[in-house]
C-alpha cells in the first residue's frame, strides 16, 4: 500500500508527515525532492537506531508540494509547531517567551510586553527567555524614555487629566494635547535603536540633538536629552566588549544529552554582548546533534523578531542553502552563516557552547528533582496545547465569619516565584460566599494584568471542585480570556478541569499531582497568613486608633513598651503613664477606652439590665 502511494509522490520540493497506526503525526520533514526523500524511509538501506525506531512506527504518510525548498522549510516549521511530533526537535515551551511591542501604527506609540506577534504595523523585539529580566529592562527604559503606558486612543480619546506616570515624570503626557508628535516620535526611534543594539549610533545622535537644542536655547529639552544620554552611557559601560570585529551577530549553539537538549543564542551588537537566551528543547530518542542544531536554528528564527547580518555556528547546518535563502528573505538583506575555526569569533562560539552545557546541566538537575517532570506530566495529564510553565493558584480564606481575603501564588517551571504573589481583600462578595469571592478575585487579577500588559499564566489552579472552577470561568469569560482552569478538591484529592464533567484520576505519587498539591497548599498558606495579618491589624486599629491624642507614634510606643496588646489591656492607668510622652490625663483616657465594655456592663447591672 505504501509502495503504491510512494509512486504517486512527485520529485518536487515539499513537506511530509509520517503517521503511526493511530493516525498521529510522529515526524515532520521537508525535502528538495519528495519522492527520493520518502523512498529512503522504506528502502533497505542502513539507518541509525533512531531511524530504525521511526521506520518501525510508520504506518502512513502525507505530503504537501511547494514551489521551492524555502517554502518547504517554512511549511515544515508550521507543521512541527502544530503537531509537536515525538521524533522532531521542538521548543518545549515556545508559547512562554514574551516580546517587547512598540505600537508604531499609533500617533503616540506605546511600549509594553506581549506574547503575540501580529502584522499590525508594530515593531517587535525578542523573544526574551528571561521574562523578569525583560520587565526590569522595560522599567529602566521607561525611566530613560518617558513613553506612555495608557490604553487611551490618542489624540482623540483624551482623559480629563494626566495619570500618575506624568506626575512622576515617567510619561511626557501626550494626553494633555501639548506634546509635539515629532518629538515623541524621535524618542520612540531612539528607544527602538536602544532595543536593536545600535547604542553607539544612538549616543552620537543624542549628543547632536542635545547640542542643537542648546543652540536653539531649548534648555529644558537639552537637559532631558542629556539625562537620556547619561543613562544609556551607564548601561553601555556595564556591557562586555568582545570585539569590534564581531559587529552585529548572533551565536547559535545547542547542547544535548539523551532526551534533554538546550539551545542558546548570544546576541552581539556593536561588538558587545546584549543578551543570552536559553531555550529548553524537546527531542526524540537518539536524535543526531546536527539535527538538533539545524532544527533549533530554524525554530528560533521562525519566531524571532529580527535576523542579524551574521550568524555564528559551531558546525554547518543541514539544508544550509535553503536556510540561507529563507533567512535572507526574512531579513530583506544578506545573512552570512559562518563556522569560525579560529580567532575571536571562534572564542565566542566556545563561550556559547560552555553556557549551553551549563544550562543543560541545570535542566538535568531540575528533572532529577522532579520539578521539571511535574510540569511535563501535568501538561500530558490535562491534554494542554503546551507546557504549563507558568501556573497561578488561588485560595479564598474567611476566618470566624469576618472579612474575606484571597491570595494568588505563582509557580514558574515548577518552582515558586514569590515576588509575583499577590493578596486581595474581597470587596463585593459577602462573607462565606466562596464562589462569589473566587469570581471577584480572578476577575480583578486578570483585569489588572491586561491593563498593565502583564504576563498571563498557562494554567489556573483553584482550591475546590466544579463550583470554584465555574466561578473562575465566569470571570475569565467576562474578560474574553481563554485560560485552562483546574480544581483540586481537598477531601477527595481529585483533579477537575473546566469543560469536563468527571474528575481526572491521578495517581498519588504522580509528579503532576505532587506539583498541584504544592501549589494548592502554598496558596492556602499565603491566604491564611494574609487573613491572620489583617485580623491582627484590625484588632490594633479598633482598640487604639480611635483614642483622641493617640497617633501612630504613640501607638507604636505603647506596643513597644508593653510588648503586646494583651499586656496593654491588663495594665493599670498608672503603668500606662510610665510610657514616655503619655501624661496622667491621656493614660486615664487610654485605660478607659480599652475597658469601655467592662464599664458598660457595670452600669447596665446597676440599672437592672444585667442577668445576675
Amino acid at each position: 500500500m505504501l509502495g503504491r502511494k510512494l509512486k504517486r509522490v512527485p520529485e518536487k520540493p515539499g513537506a511530509y508527515l509520517m503517521k503511526d497506526e493511530g493516525g498521529s503525526v510522529i515526524y515532520v520533514g521537508k525535502a528538495k525532492r519528495l519522492r527520493s526523500r520518502l523512498s529512503s524511509y522504506f528502502g533497505r538501506g542502513r539507518t541509525d537506531a533512531r531511524g530504525e525506531a521511526l521506520r518501525e512506527r510508520i504506518s502512513d504518510f502525507d505530503f504537501i508540494v511547494t514551489d521551492s525548498e524555502v517554502e518547504a522549510l517554512i511549511l515544515e516549521l508550521h507543521l512541527i509547531k502544530e503537531h509537536r511530533p515525538r521524533y522532531n526537535v521542538n521548543l518545549r515551551d515556545d508559547k512562554k517567551y514574551p516580546y517587547i511591542r512598540v505600537t508604531l501604527g499609533e500617533p503616540f506609540p506605546r511600549v509594553f510586553p506581549t506574547r503575540r506577534v501580529e502584522k499590525d504595523g508594530s515593531r517587535y523585539f525578542g523573544p526574551y527567555t528571561d521574562a523578569k529580566a525583560m520587565r526590569r529592562m522595560l522599567r529602566t527604559l521607561k525611566q530613560v524614555f518617558p513613553v506612555r503606558s495608557c490604553r487611551h486612543d490618542l489624540p482623540g480619546n483624551r482623559p480629563e487629566r494626566p495619570c500618575l506616570n506624568y506626575e512622576i515624570h515617567r510619561c511626557l503626557g501626550p494626553c494633555r494635547g501639548d506634546v509635539d508628535p515629532e518629538e515623541y516620535r524621535r524618542m520612540i526611534r531612539n528607544l527602538c535603536a536602544f532595543l536593536s543594539g545600535n547604542r553607539e549610533t544612538l549616543m552620537i545622535d543624542l549628543e547632536q540633538e542635545m547640542a542643537a537644542a542648546s543652540e536653539r536655547l531649548e534648555f529644558e529639552r537639552a537637559a532631558r536629552v542629556r539625562d537620556q544620554l547619561e543613562a544609556i552611557q551607564k548601561i553601555a559601560e556595564k556591557q562586555k566588549v568582545f570585539s569590534a570585529d564581531a559587529g552585529d551577530s548572533d551565536v547559535v549553539v545547542a547542547s544535548a544529552l539523551e532526551k534533554k537538549a538546550v539551545g542558546l543564542v548570544l546576541r552581539i551588537r556593536d561588538g558587545k554582548l546584549l543578551s543570552r537566551e536559553g531555550y529548553p528543547l524537546a527531542i526524540g530518542p537518539n536524535t543526531p546533534r546536527s539535527e538538533v542544531v539545524t532544527t533549533f536554528l530554524k525554530l528560533h528564527y521562525g519566531s524571532a523578531a529580527g535576523v542579524p547580518p551574521e550568524i555564528l555556528l559551531a558546525e554547518d547546518p543541514e539544508d544550509r542553502e535553503a536556510i540561507s535563502g529563507w533567512l535572507r528573505s526574512k531579513r530583506g538583506g544578506r545573512v552570512r552563516l559562518a563556522v569560525p575555526r579560529r580567532g575571536k569569533k571562534r572564542g565566542l562560539v566556545r563561550l556559547a557552547e560552555r553556557n549551553a552545557d551549563l544550562l543543560l546541566v541545570e535542566a538535568l538537575a531540575a528533572a532529577a528533582s522532579g520539578l521539571d517532570s511535574g510540569v511535563e506530566a501535568l501538561g500530558r495529564l490535562l491534554d494542554l496545547d503546551g507546557l504549563p510553565v507558568r501556573i497561578e493558584g488561588f485560595d479564598v480564606s474567611t476566618l470566624g465569619g469576618e472579612e474575606t481575603v484571597a491570595s494568588v501564588v505563582v509557580f514558574e517551571n515548577g518552582t515558586p516565584a514569590r515576588g509575583a504573589y499577590r493578596n486581595f481583600r474581597i470587596r463585593t462578595a459577602r462573607a462565606g460566599d466562596d464562589y462569589a469571592a473566587m469570581e471577584e478575585v480572578v476577575g480583578r487579577r486578570y483585569r489588572r494584568l491586561m491593563e498593565e500588559h502583564g504576563v498571563l499564566p498557562h494554567l489556573i489552579l483553584v482550591d475546590g471542585g466544579k463550583g470554584q472552577i465555574a466561578a473562575a470561568a465566569r470571570a475569565l469569560r467576562s474578560l474574553r480570556l481563554e485560560i485552562p482552569v483546574v480544581g483540586l478538591a481537598k477531601q477527595e484529592e481529585r483533579v477537575y478541569r473546566l469543560g469536563r464533567s468527571s474528575a481526572v484520576t491521578v495517581a498519588a505519587d504522580s509528579p503532576a499531582r505532587r506539583l498541584l498539591e504544592r501549589i494548592r497548599d502554598e496558596a492556602h498558606r499565603v491566604a491564611l497568613r494574609h487573613q491572620r495579618g489583617r485580623r491582627g491589624k484590625a484588632l490594633r486599629a479598633s482598640d487604639l486608633d480611635d483614642i483622641p491624642g493617640v497617633g501612630s507614634g504613640r501607638r507604636r510606643d505603647l506596643l513597644k513598651h508593653f510588648g503586646s496588646l494583651r499586656s496593654l489591656l491588663a495594665a493599670e492607668a498608672g503603668s500606662i503613664r510610665d510610657v514616655p510622652g503619655i501624661g496622667r490625663e491621656l493614660a486615664a483616657r487610654i485605660h478607659a477606652h480599652l475597658h469601655r465594655d467592662e464599664a458598660a456592663g457595670v452600669h447596665a447591672h446597676l440599672r437592672g439590665d444585667g442577668n445576675g
